[in-house]
This record gives C-alpha cells, sequence and structure tokens, in this order.
C-alpha cells in the first residue's frame, strides 16, 4: 500500500493484514467506525472507508481486496500537546445507516475536521502494488460526507444516537459494519425541512395599513394609521408615497443581505422574484402566507384576511410552483416583475391534479370568511405530521381542522397573547419546529391546558423545547426557520440580527445541540413597518 508522501508518519500494512493495527488512542474492542488513528506531522489523522452509492457491498472486505476509497480526517486545530480526540468520541454510525457527529464538528469552528480523499489505482487484490492518489484536498469533513452522500445527523448523546434510529425512517435488516464501511442507505423517509426557497424582493414594499389592524408587530405602520385616525381621516391602504420610497429603498437594501446570508453562508436556493406598484401587494415579500407544499407533492392555496394580501397570489407564480420548479435553478432563477417565465413540465413536482385550494374560505357569507394564513398560522412538524395553530382572526379553527384531515397532519389548537394581552396574529412569531427542536414562547399561551398540550406533543416527538420569552418575541425570536444547509446538508437556523441578539447563552447552547449553524441577518426596517421577520419572507419548496 502507497500512500501520497503527504502523510508521511502512516505505517504501511502488509496486504494479509488489512486494516493496519489501530493506535493505542482507539479502543479496539468498541471502535467500529474506524480504520487508524495515528498521530501525523503535525496533527492527528483519522482515517476510515466509505463506498459509492452505486456499490451493493461494503468495499473494504477485510482479507480480500484494498479499500477502493479512503478518507483521512484531519483535527487541523489540534494542539500538539493533547492527546488526540478519537472517532468514536466524535461520532458514531446509527442502526439505519446514517452518521452521528457531534454538533461542535458543525458550530465550533476551532473543533473542525478537514477531509482528504484517496482513490485506489491499480489492482485491489492483497499483495498488490496499488497506489492511493489524492482526489480531493482540505475539504470541511461535513461538506465532504454530503458531497459523498451520507446522511449525517447531530447527535448531543452518541451512545443514544447509535442505538435509536431516526423517527420515520424505514429500517431494514441490521447492516453488517466492518470498521467503518458504511452499508447502502435506507430509504430516506419524512424530512423536517428543505433547502430550496421561493422568495419575493420588495421592490413595491410599503407599509400595509390593512394588515396593520392586528399585526401588533407593525409598529411604524400602526403609529401612521393612529395619526390619520387622529386627524378624522380613514386609514389608507399604504402611507404617504414619500416615505414609502425612503422606507422602499431601505428595505431593500436589508433584503440583499438577507439573500446574500441565504444563499452565500446557508447555501440556499433560492427561486427569487419581485412585484410592481401595479400589483399593489405592498406586503409580497411574505409568500408563505399565500401556499405551501410538501414533500408529497402537494401545493395549498390559502384564504387571506386582507384584500391587498389576496392580490399576492398570482396565477403566474402559481405556474412557476406547479410547473417549473425541480428542474435545477436557484438564485438565478428570477421571474421578473410580472411573470415567471414558466415552462410546462410533463413532470412537475407539484401536479395541478394534487393542489389543495381554500382561497373561497375569504368570501364565505353565511356566517362569514374563514381565514388561515399558510405556514404563518400553520407551524408544521413535517416528520411527525403535526401542525401548531394559535387561534387568531387569521387562523380559524374549523379551517385549520379541515387542512390537517385533507394533509394527514393532526392539528394541536391553542390561543397565545402578548405581553398587552392581545391576540398574537400568527403561529410563527411565537415558535418554530425543527428536526430535533423547537423554540417557544411558552408563556404566551397562558391557559394552563393548552400550554401544557402544546408542551406534551413537542415532547412525544422526541423534540427538545428552547423557551424564549414575551420580551423576546417581540424581538421577532420566535420567527425563525430550520433549513438544510447546501454545502453540509445538515438543519441550521435562519433568523434575523435583531432576534439572534436577543437571545441569552443557554438558550444558544441548546439550539447549538440541535442546528448545524445558526445564521442571521439584519432586518430591522422590515421587520417595523412590515411586521414580519426572516421566517415570514421563506416559502418552502420541498
Amino acid at each position: 500500500l502507497l500512500l501520497l508522501p503527504l502523510l508521511p508518519l502512516l505505517p504501511l500494512p502488509p496486504p494479509e493484514g488489512w486494516p493496519p493495527e489501530r493506535s493505542t488512542a482507539m479502543d479496539p474492542h468498541t471502535t467500529i467506525d474506524c480504520l487508524l488513528a495515528v498521530r501525523g506531522a503535525p496533527d492527528l489523522t483519522l482515517v476510515f472507508c466509505i463506498q459509492d452509492a452505486a456499490d451493493n457491498a461494503p468495499r473494504a472486505v477485510i482479507g480480500a481486496q484494498l479499500t477502493k476509497t479512503v478518507c483521512f480526517l484531519r483535527d487541523i486545530f489540534a494542539p500538539a500537546d493533547q492527546p488526540p480526540r478519537t472517532l468514536r468520541d466524535l461520532m458514531r454510525m446509527t442502526v439505519d445507516g446514517a452518521l452521528a457527529v457531534v454538533p461542535e464538528l458543525a458550530n465550533a469552528p476551532e473543533r473542525m475536521i478537514l477531509a482528504d480523499l484517496y482513490e485506489i489505482h491499480g489492482d485491489r487484490s492483497p499483495g498488490a502494488r496499488a497506489t492511493y492518489h489524492l482526489k480531493r484536498s482540505s475539504v470541511e469533513f461535513l461538506e465532504m460526507m454530503h458531497s459523498l452522500g451520507v446522511e449525517v445527523r447531530l447527535a448531543a448523546d452518541l451512545a443514544a444516537a447509535e442505538k435509536a434510529p431516526a423517527r420515520n425512517v424505514h429500517v431494514g435488516p441490521p447492516a453488517k459494519i466492518v470498521f467503518g464501511v458504511f452499508p447502502l442507505p435506507p430509504p430516506r423517509g419524512r424530512v423536517q425541512s428543505t433547502n430550496e426557497i421561493l422568495m419575493m424582493a420588495p421592490t413595491a414594499f410599503e407599509a400595509n395599513l390593512q394588515a396593520a389592524v392586528d399585526n401588533h408587530f407593525m409598529a411604524a405602520a400602526a403609529q401612521v394609521k393612529k395619526g390619520k385616525e387622529a386627524e378624522g381621516e380613514p386609514a389608507p391602504a399604504v402611507e404617504d408615497d414619500s416615505l414609502n420610497k425612503a422606507a422602499r429603498r431601505k428595505v431593500l437594501a436589508e433584503y440583499a443581505g438577507l439573500i446574500q446570508m441565504l444563499t452565500r453562508e446557508v447555501g440556499a436556493r433560492v427561486h427569487l422574484f419581485s412585484h410592481s406598484l401595479q400589483h399593489a401587494t405592498p406586503d409580497a415579500c411574505f409568500p408563505n402566507n399565500w401556499f405551501s407544499t410538501t414533500q408529497d407533492g402537494v401545493v395549498a392555496l390559502y384564504p387571506m384576511k386582507t384584500p391587498n394580501r389576496r392580490a399576492e397570489r398570482r396565477e403566474d407564480l402559481v405556474d412557476f410552483i406547479t410547473n417549473a420548479v425541480g428542474g435545477g435553478g436557484g438564485i438565478g432563477a428570477s421571474g421578473g416583475s410580472g411573470t415567471s417565465g414558466a415552462i410546462p413540465n410533463a413532470n412537475p413536482r407539484y401536479p395541478r391534479d394534487k393542489l389543495i385550494d381554500l382561497t373561497a374560505e375569504e368570501l364565505r357569507e353565511d356566517p362569514g370568511p374563514r381565514i388561515l394564513e399558510g405556514t404563518g398560522s400553520l407551524v408544521l412538524d413535517n416528520v411527525n405530521k403535526v401542525a401548531y395553530v394559535s387561534l387568531s382572526e387569521r387562523a380559524d379553527l374549523d379551517l385549520a381542522t379541515r387542512w390537517g384531515e385533507l394533509m394527514g397532519y393532526t392539528v394541536c389548537a391553542f390561543t397565545s397573547s402578548d405581553a398587552q394581552g392581545r391576540a398574537i396574529y400568527h403561529t410563527n412569531v411565537m415558535m418554530c419546529v425543527g428536526t430535533s427542536a423547537a423554540v417557544v414562547c411558552a408563556e404566551a399561551v397562558k391557559d394552563d391546558a393548552e400550554r401544557a398540550k402544546l408542551l406534551a406533543s413537542l415532547a412525544s416527538t422526541g423534540h427538545e423545547v428552547v423557551e424564549i420569552s414575551l420580551e423576546q418575541v417581540g424581538r421577532m425570536a420566535g420567527n425563525m426557520l430550520e433549513v438544510l444547509d447546501g454545502r453540509r446538508g445538515l438543519p441550521v437556523l435562519c433568523m434575523s440580527s435583531q432576534a439572534f441578539d436577543s437571545l441569552h447563552p443557554p438558550q444558544l447552547e441548546a439550539m447549538r445541540r440541535h442546528w448545524a449553524g445558526l445564521h442571521h441577518a439584519p432586518i430591522p426596517t422590515l421587520e417595523s413597518i412590515g411586521g414580519g421577520s426572516v421566517r415570514c419572507t421563506m416559502a418552502e419548496l420541498f
């Protein structure tokens, strides 16, 4: 076995001795995810094997073949005077073929591990003079695993993760694990989050005074409305034009920073559109309220409370969602100000015949309209199919129950109020649900029985609850969304900088146990005038 001079201290194993002896840093009786751990110069080198998805058998067969691909893991920032970390301290294989890793590998830059990928050239049989060639060098470990198709999960408790499969994942017969050779992954189950998002640039953004009636987060808009009413004038749909123009430019600059965070830091695929003044949709930058998608190929259209928000349901956008999404693209897939340029797709991800249209409910006369504003009103646990709903003028209980029947979700309904006792207009400003944790303002749910039911539901699905205060809700700390990191395939949490700055160290510590990154962008003008934050700007495309 010949290796490149990059690793001069790596021992050369005799053919019949593959894999080589492990170093004393490893436990030979319990380590199943490591071929080799040696101290390279000057950092620690960890080695394990993986297989291509096309292979039907593990690539390393003891005593029969050399391993085709070897991934060398380097503890790049480990001080030379400290004992090396072992693989078993950092990661374990789960019973369903995934790799559970400690959260610090994703969240602590100084704990980063780099990966070098080698591939064999020549005869792989024992005794052959095969050479390993460097294929990729100095790639962040989690990014390398994602690129190779290895499913990675964050796990603060590795021992528990090693024994327990993820919820709603099909588990077949136990795979035979030979020194960390990954078995072929089983079929993936339901997922909580996605990497693909539809967003609407606030090119015609204005203070929406129609929506300010019950959205008490719209501080600036509410002041304008109050001033007009004090003068005996009816509240206009929007503010004075001069103020709108100034606010629009400021909001656009903030929004551009948000897009940069999502695309460059998170690696999200963003389908970005715009709107014009002719659309008369001042809140169009919050598209998650009028539609949602599911991983089952369903698009739902929702009834909206105010007339100018109903106009956000543009036919060209519905065409784009039902026809064109799924063929790649990303930030460059902009549809311009009036058309998406959607081309009919013979195999659409969301076929029209599976579309659920609830919009007629907003015009119902007897006994009156029923409103349900998308994933503003519904905070979804997509893995366990539970919908959390804070009842308000924008979330009707009967309609939410009907939605649950159509979608196959259990509805957990409650009422919540802010520090002044006013109903919270959207559920997604007081809670968010991720894969394994939820951020919740429990004190906003004043009824003891409802609060207990909410927390019990989250506990039953294995979610750790990170509680936030009403003061933090006022700073948009509940308006967060889990998104899949495009480079590492791990869940991260996105929020505004105002929300991030409001969090306390214990809350941040708890969040980092479950999310591979906490990403934020400053959008204070949009929050103050629009009354929504980062989560509201993102409509997920599963």
